[in-house]
C-alpha cells in the first residue's frame, strides 16, 4: 500500500506506471476499437451515465454545451478498459477510501478534441472516489481534469466562493500524466476540465466507485445485459468481481435517518442542484453528517453512509466553511435565486386570471 497522505490532503494521487506495458497496450488498443467503431461518440444529453446506448451521428462542436465525445458505460463494450482495476495496488486504494465493499458506479471514455474549452469547477456527490488514466500524453492545459487541492475538506460549492466557476484557480492542479498512469481524485473537491489548447485530441479513461452503505443502483445497470457484466468482469481477479455486483449490501444505520438528513446526503450534487440548495446541503452534511471519525483503516469495518475515508478526520467549523464564500458572488446568487422564486409565485398568481379570461 503506497502512502496515501498526499490523496488525504490534497484531493489527488496519482500512481506513476502502475501496470505493465502489456497491460497498457491492450487498454490503448480498446480504446482506439472503440474510437474507430464509433468516431463521434455517443449521445450525453442525459449525463455520462446515459441509459442509452446511442452513437452520435455527428461530432461535437467546441462552443457545445457537452463539446467532447463521451463513451460511456465503454469497459462493458470492450472489457480491456477494465483491467487496470486488476493491479492490487489500485485495488487496495479504492477499498482504502470508501471501504472494502464497494462497487463500480460508473465507467466511461473520454476524448477532449482540440480548441476545446474548460468545463466549470463544481462539487459532485459525497461518498466516492474517481480514477482518470491518461490514454495519451496529457500535459498542461489539454483537456485533463482540473481539482483545487484540499477543496474536499468543509468546504460550500465553488459558485459561492469563485468569481467565475469557468475560470482557472490560481491554486489550480492539472492531473495531467503519462498514457498508462492511473490518477485518483476526490469529485468531492472543486474540480472540472481544463481547456484543450493544443492541436490535438486527448483521451483519459475513467471510473467511479462508491461503497454499498451509500448507494444501491450503479449508471449501467439500466442498459447492460447481465451476461455482458459477466464477461467484462472476467478481465480482473474473482476476489475483485463484487464490484460488478449490483445487489446492495444491508443499509447500514445512517442510511435509516431523517428526511431532513436524506435531502442533506441523497444526490447531494452541486452540479445537479440548484445553487442556493447545494449551498445549504453542503453546510449541513459537514455540520450534520461529519459527527465522529472513521477508523483508520477501512478494509475490515463498513463506512458510514455518504463518507469517505480521506475526511475521516475532519471536524466541522463554521469558520472554515465561510471564509471560503466569495461576498461579491455570494450577493449576486442571493439577489439571482430571490429573483427567480418571486417571478415563480408571480406566475403561479397569475395562472387563474389567465384561464378565466380564455
Amino acid at each position: 500500500m503506497h502512502d496515501l497522505a498526499q490523496f488525504f490532503t490534497n484531493g489527488y494521487f496519482r500512481f506513476v506506471q502502475p501496470n505493465g506495458p502489456e497491460v497498457v497496450d491492450r487498454v490503448l488498443a480498446a480504446a482506439n476499437r472503440l474510437r474507430a467503431a464509433y468516431p463521434n461518440g455517443f449521445d450525453h444529453s442525459e449525463g455520462f451515465g446515459s441509459t442509452k446506448m446511442l452513437p452520435r451521428t455527428t461530432p461535437p462542436l467546441p462552443n457545445d454545451r457537452a463539446p467532447t465525445l463521451i463513451y460511456h458505460n465503454a469497459g462493458f463494450i470492450e472489457p480491456d478498459l477494465f483491467l487496470p482495476l486488476q493491479n492490487p495496488a489500485v485495488y487496495e486504494t479504492i477499498e482504502r477510501v470508501v471501504g472494502r465493499d464497494f462497487y463500480l458506479s460508473n465507467v466511461w471514455l473520454q476524448v477532449v478534441p482540440p480548441g476545446t474549452g474548460r468545463m466549470g469547477y463544481h462539487k459532485d456527490e459525497h461518498g466516492s472516489v474517481s480514477i482518470t488514466m491518461p490514454l495519451d500524453d496529457i500535459g498542461w492545459r489539454s483537456g485533463s481534469t482540473c481539482l483545487v487541492p484540499g477543496t474536499h475538506r468543509n468546504t460550500p460549492p465553488p459558485v459561492f466562493c469563485m468569481s467565475n466557476i469557468m475560470l482557472d484557480h490560481k491554486r489550480e492542479a492539472q492531473l495531467t500524466g503519462a498514457a498508462g498512469d492511473v490518477i485518483f481524485f476526490t469529485p468531492e473537491a472543486w474540480h472540472g476540465r481544463a481547456e484543450n489548447s493544443t492541436d490535438t485530441s486527448t483521451c483519459r479513461l475513467f471510473f467511479n466507485f462508491y461503497s454499498r452503505s451509500s448507494r444501491d443502483s450503479t449508471r449501467w445497470s439500466p442498459c447492460i445485459p447481465a451476461e455482458q457484466v459477466a464477461h467484462a468482469a472476467e478481465v480482473i481477479p474473482f476476489p475483485y468481481r463484487h464490484m460488478f455486483r449490483i445487489d446492495p449490501a444491508p443499509r447500514s444505520e445512517n442510511l435509516q435517518q431523517s428526511k431532513f438528513m436524506a435531502w442533506v446526503t441523497h444526490n447531494g450534487s452541486s452540479s445537479s442542484s440548484s445553487a442556493l440548495s447545494a449551498l445549504l446541503r453542503e453546510y449541513f452534511y459537514w455540520k450534520g453528517a461529519v459527527k465522529a471519525p472513521i477508523g483508520t483503516d477501512a478494509r475490515g469495518t463498513d463506512l458510514p453512509s455518504y463518507r469517505t475515508t480521506i475526511t475521516e478526520s475532519e471536524r466541522f467549523s463554521v469558520f472554515y466553511y465561510i471564509r471560503h464564500l466569495d461576498p461579491v458572488r455570494t450577493i449576486k446568487n442571493t439577489v439571482r435565486l430571490s429573483l427567480e422564486y418571486w417571478m415563480s409565485v408571480c406566475r403561479l398568481r397569475a395562472k387563474p386570471l389567465e384561464k378565466g379570461g380564455e
